[in-house]
């Protein structure tokens, strides 16, 4: 969780340039706060077994206009241990990519790794997928 916050990541980071070079960083999407994590670990359970990633690709010759970003900008890192995941911008692809923005820009990303039975760790603006929140009461008189 955000330690200025409190909230879930909205994405993770891998940044470019100076110390940083290479480094992982999850981001809020609340706040706008990152802190650092270590690469290829799940953010959820911290395990580092089995964590593999995933991509939407286009098919040779397809024309995909809604796909701006080179390929492997974008990519959903999975964990096999507790079958959650997030997604991870890569700015060695792309200088410019936008956590928050390129999250909601790659929804179809969501679809096809929810479709594999895993479930999204962490914030999406659309409130589409993510951890139910089971805390949650439900409010008096509501049925």
């Amino acid at each position: 969780v955000c330690p200025s916050c409190g909230s879930e990541p909205v994405a993770s980071v891998s940044r470019i340039g100076g110390d940083d070079a290479g480094s992982r960083y999850l981001h809020c999407g609340l706040c706008q706060s990152q802190w650092h994590m270590v690469r290829i670990k799940c953010s959820h359970c911290e395990s580092t077994k089995g964590i593999t990633y995933q991509e939407l690709e286009a098919a040779p010759g397809a024309v995909v206009p809604t796909l701006t970003l080179p390929q492997g900008t974008v990519r959903a890192e999975c964990c096999g241990e507790c079958g959650h995941y997030l997604k991870i911008v890569d700015m060695t692809k792309d200088a410019f990519v936008d956590p928050v923005a390129d999250d909601l820009a790659s929804v179809a990303l969501d679809l096809l790794v929810s479709d594999t039975g895993l479930q999204r760790h962490g914030v999406n603006f659309l409130l589409l997928w993510g951890d139910p929140d089971d805390s949650a009461a439900e409010p008096a008189g509501a049925s």
